[in-house]
This record gives structure tokens, sequence and C-alpha cells, in this order.
């Protein structure tokens, strides 16, 4: 059992959909007194790691939590109980009690689910959880291992309110994007969002070297490796363009080899519904040869019922007969019928 701090429900905001990974939830990575939180929608990233908030053998023993199954390190929690259950555990705990163990949310985790707990000694919650089915991406192979050529640090929160603001003036604010520039080492970064109509939102951040430094500095640091562009970079925007051109040249990589797995899967789908298609299309033919000789048959069976094997002879009128009238247009009636001269008076 692990005990995880109150602030890792805004994980869950960072959530999202996709066909090909599983991203609907936190994923969690726990081991000796250490924890991995991580989220992403394939657009962003927010991993968090760090040591447990307390000794899981003082935490209270909890109806439910006592008895759950543990043992696994890594499980994916849905996105909407996660972050509900740490919102309940942080307006439960964080004002009703001083110990620190219980400022804290009790994860127990086992393959196929996952247990979370809260308590503040007077009345404790236990909820149970199954795991978000498929596979969580690789994020340690996305976050940048080389060298970084500049490092600075900002407030954050002037960073998010200028962020916000800015994205009020978009044309849609809902789906802004936003230019961010940097020129210089110790420069001011340049936030900008334009719109179609002219209007330019321009908005500077200044950042500091240190924590708490307000000093107006940033540090370059020398690159120590190539660019994947084969230019000679001298400008600090160029560079910085560079960079971008890279990110986006490995975006539409990896588009293409989705797009063209599943050009792939559809050519084989294709091909299978086309042999569906031939096999239906003998098959129809095979009955229709069957349909005809069945109806081949019905045909001589009605007519030996009807007119026995031979096929009845043709009635008319002979030659004698027209003879013995003197007529050679003259038909006489069939021997079944009555000719119309019988019965009338002499």
């Amino acid at each position: 059992m692990h005990l995880l701090p109150l602030n890792l429900g805004v994980l869950a905001d960072h959530t999202g959909d996709s066909a090909r990974v599983s991203v609907g939830g936190v994923h969690l990575e726990l081991s000796e007194g250490r924890y991995t939180a991580t989220a992403t929608d394939c657009k962003q990233i927010i991993s968090v790691s760090g040591p447990v908030v307390g000794d899981a053998a003082e935490y209270p023993e909890l109806p439910g939590l006592r008895d759950a199954p543990d043992g696994a390190t890594t499980a994916n929690i849905p996105a909407k109980m996660f972050k509900a259950f740490f919102a309940t555990a942080k307006k439960k705990t964080l004002k009703r009690t001083t110990r620190p163990e219980l400022k804290s949310v009790a994860v127990k985790l086992s393959p196929h689910g996952a247990t979370l707990a809260c308590t503040d000694l007077d009345a404790g919650i236990v909820e149970c959880t199954l795991q978000v089915e498929g596979r969580f991406p690789p994020i340690d192979q996305i976050f940048p291992t080389k060298k970084p050529t500049m490092v600075f640090t900002v407030d954050p929160a002037y960073v998010a309110q200028m962020a916000k603001s800015l994205a009020t003036f978009a044309d849609d604010p809902t789906d802004a994007e936003m230019v961010v520039e940097i020129t210089d080492a110790g420069r001011p970064i340049l936030f900008k969002v334009e719109r179609k109509d002219g209007t330019v939102a321009r908005g500077l951040v200044m950042p500091f070297c240190e924590p708490g430094d307000k000093k107006t500095k940033a540090v370059a640091l020398e690159a120590d490796a190539p660019t994947k562009v084969e230019v000679a970079v001298v400008d600090p925007t160029a560079s910085a363009e560079v960079e971008r051109l890279n990110r986006v040249l490995e975006q539409l990589k990896l588009q293409l080899d989705f797009m063209t797995s599943e050009r792939n899967r559809y050519c084989e789908d294709l091909h299978a519904v086309r042999k569906q298609g031939e096999y239906d299309a003998a098959a129809a033919n095979a009955y229709m040869v069957e349909r005809d000789t069945a109806l081949d048959k019905v045909e001589k069976l009605e007519a030996e019922l009807v007119y026995g094997a031979k096929k009845p002879a043709k009635k008319g009128r002979t030659k004698k007969a027209k003879v013995a009238h003197g007529d050679d247009d003259y038909e006489p009636c069939h021997s079944d019928e009555r000719p119309m001269t019988d019965g009338m008076a002499d």
C-alpha cells in the first residue's frame, strides 16, 4: 500500500480518448517509497514523481481496505473516478486532521484493478475500480533526453494567466493557437495570438534563472549535438524554428506510420470482402442452375398428370368433312360441341 498526495487529482484533467492507445485514465507506477503518476491526451503530457506522503504501516485499517488485493506496481485508473475520489479525499481530510499520513489517498493495486481509500478517523471511504483496458503510451520515450540549448525559469502563474488572457482574442477561444518566441538569453518571452481579421494580441513574461529569484536573466547552454536539419544555425530564433520544424517532422512521421498501417488493414478487409463476394456469386449461380432443373422436372410432372404420358392431339376439321359440305372454308364443330342448328324447327 502507498499513500499519495491529495493534489494528484488535477492529472485527470489531462486525459483524453484515442483509438490506438489507452489514455482515458491516470497511469500509476509504484516503487519502494515512491510513486509516478502520468496523464496524457496525446497532445499534452503531465507526469509527477515523488516520495509517498507517509508510512503506510501507520495508516488506519479500514473495512474493505485491509483485505483488498495488493501486489501490483502499475495501474491505469479511470480519470473520472480518480478525479472524483481525490476531490472527496481533499475535502474530507485536508482540514479535519493534523496527522500527515491521513492527508493522503491510500492506494492498493492489483493486476486488474485498484482500491482507493481515505479517512479522517471519524469515517472512511473505500472504493474499488477496474483498470482502463489497453496499452498506455511509452511516456519515457517521448520526453527529450538531449542536452537543452537554453534553460530558464518562469513564474507558472504569469504564464498561465497570459495564455488564458490571450486565448480570448483568438477566432475560437476554445481552440486557440498561441505563438511563443524567445529571441535571446535574458530577454522577455513573447506570446502572440493573431486573428484572421488582422487583430494581434501580444504579451511578455520576464524569465528568471532560479525559482524565487526575480532576476531577468536566462542561462544559455552549449548544444552537444548537431540539429536534425543540416543548416548552420547562429540566430537563437532560427535555432528555435529548426527545433520546431524537427518536432513537426517527427509528428508527421508518426502520422504517416499510422496511416500506412490503417491502409494495410483496409486492403486486407477489402480483399476478404472480394473473396466473400466471389464465393456468394458462385453460390448464386449454382442455386439458379438447381432451380431451373427443378422447374423443368415440375413441368414434366404436370404434363404427365394432365395429359398422360403423351401430349394430346390437336383438334380440327378433316378433309372428309370439307368435301361433304362442299365448302373448303367450312369448319365443322368438334365432336364434343353441339351444332347451332340442333333444336331448330324445319
